[in-house]
């Protein structure tokens, strides 16, 4: 067992695989979270392939099978529900290319595979210092403790990386509604689907226990949001022109079930590794949420840690390569989902049109490859 100390501030979706993957090869982790109790988010989330291979590695995939639904494609229709493109990749390994999974039993699975005492709550981190040798942390509660390295996974607004680096989180000009809903039989038998329009974006998935989940996207113009104060009829009269079962989704939409958030863009770091304490998740990049891959990179953070752990090299020397590694990955994936974010978002109708045009053209190989670099998982040498 190493003798390393390690803290995770930040019990979300990076925090808590990292600490499982770090038991596993039995390093001493603790997890601080600033929230009062679990997560309870009412939600869906869509993870794509490499996710679930990363958590096959960690040690939970089998679990997570068992508590969600998978498919190989995601359909990209117009607004009037025609085909624009169909995204599907046949891996030779395989694996289903998404994964459909509630919010709450994904994190219940993560949390309850942590070794007693490791997750603790009401912890907020208020200072840390570290020296050459260790790192001295302070929280809210006037608690202090010594670790040998913290690895900040405290989500986009992290304190850990303001207090590192002057790059900053900026608003990225689009707000993001999201629900779930109970499947009758209306809305049944609905598989993984984006609309792409001139009125915004609208996705839909399945999840488990009858349920689906709904995502709708709008530009704004980076000043005020101008959709702060917009409830569910206002996502059913802006969407009201896009196919069925749009409209009867947002019908049965009821106000106070709406997630709103603007989501926001991070410059990309140079650096996740400073001295002794190591940025993961959207603590260190922010990879727009297109197929997944939003919250599938925070998994794949865990998996790649660990692989650069097990090389056997001393621990610092492992984080500096995973450092090198990430970066690299990281920066390609996000790449291509800025692309794909600027293609999906576009709001001009001549402009939909010759988008939808052009993208039916492409040959089913080209999405094919660009699925397989996505969920295809290579650890670079």
């Amino acid at each position: 067992m190493s003798c390393e100390r390690v803290i995770i501030i930040g019990g979300g979706i990076s925090g808590l695989c990292s600490a499982l993957i770090l038991q596993k090869i039995g390093i001493n982790v603790k997890v601080f979270e600033q929230e009062d109790a679990p997560c309870t988010s009412e939600t869906g989330m869509i993870l794509g392939g490499n996710a679930l291979k990363a958590l096959d590695y960690i040690g939970v995939g089998d679990r997570i099978r068992k508590t969600a639904i998978s498919s190989n494609n995601c359909t990209i229709l117009s607004e009037s529900g025609k085909t624009i493109v169909d995204f599907s990749y046949h891996s030779r390994h395989d694996f289903s290319n998404f994964l459909f999974i509630l919010h709450q039993d994904f994190y219940k699975i993560l949390a309850d595979s942590l070794d007693s005492e490791t997750l603790h709550y009401a912890k907020k981190l208020v200072h840390f210092k570290q020296s050459k040798h260790n790192i001295q942390l302070s929280f809210l509660d006037g608690t202090t403790i010594e670790t040998d390295y913290l690895i900040a996974c405290d989500g986009c607004y992290s304190f850990i990386r303001s207090q590192l680096s002057s790059s900053n989180i900026a608003i990225s000009n689009q707000t993001y509604w999201q629900g779930l809903l109970e499947v009758d039989e209306d809305i049944s038998d609905l598989g993984y689907s984006e609309t792409w329009g001139p009125r915004g974006r609208f996705g839909i998935a399945p999840m488990p226990n009858k349920k689906l989940y709904w995502y709708a996207v709008k530009n704004s113009d980076g000043k005020k949001d101008p959709y702060e104060k917009w409830a569910s009829l206002d996502l059913l009269f802006n969407f009201f022109s896009y196919h069925e079962p749009i409209q009867l989704i947002l019908e049965k939409v009821k106000d106070e079930n709406i997630i709103r958030k603007e989501l926001v863009e991070l410059k990309p770091l140079q650096q996740y590794l400073y001295g002794r304490v190591l940025l993961l998740g959207d603590s260190a990049h922010i990879v727009p949420s297109h197929l997944g891959q939003g919250a599938s990179q925070a998994i794949e953070d865990a998996m790649y840690l660990a692989m650069c752990m097990k090389s056997g090299k001393p621990f610092h020397e492992s984080l500096i390569k995973y450092e090198r590694q990430r970066l690299i990955r990281t920066k390609t994936v996000s790449t291509e989902m800025k692309r794909l974010q600027s293609i999906a978002q576009i709001d001009k109708p001549a402009l939909c049109s010759i988008r939808n045009h052009f993208l039916k053209l492409v040959p089913a190989s080209f999405h094919e490859n660009k699925l397989k670099g996505l969920l295809d998982i290579q650890l670079i040498g």
